[in-house]
């Protein structure tokens, strides 16, 4: 898990918050699975509509 928080210096209370999470699963020697998830939390971004995106993906 790794999380970044950027805040630009003249509103540092309204940041920019990326999380990414991966979990991984070995079912046997030959098969595994990798669910990867990002998320991002803008307080101010540049389209009014989406301050949280995020994407989960499941891969073997």
């Amino acid at each position: 898990m790794v999380t970044y928080y950027q805040a630009r210096f003249e509103k540092i209370f309204k940041p920019r918050i990326i999380t990414d999470v991966q979990l991984n699963f070995n079912i046997n020697k030959y098969f595994s699975l990798s669910n990867p998830l990002v998320s991002t939390y803008d307080a101010l971004p540049i389209l009014d509509e989406n301050e949280f995106i995020y994407s989960f993906n499941t891969t073997c």
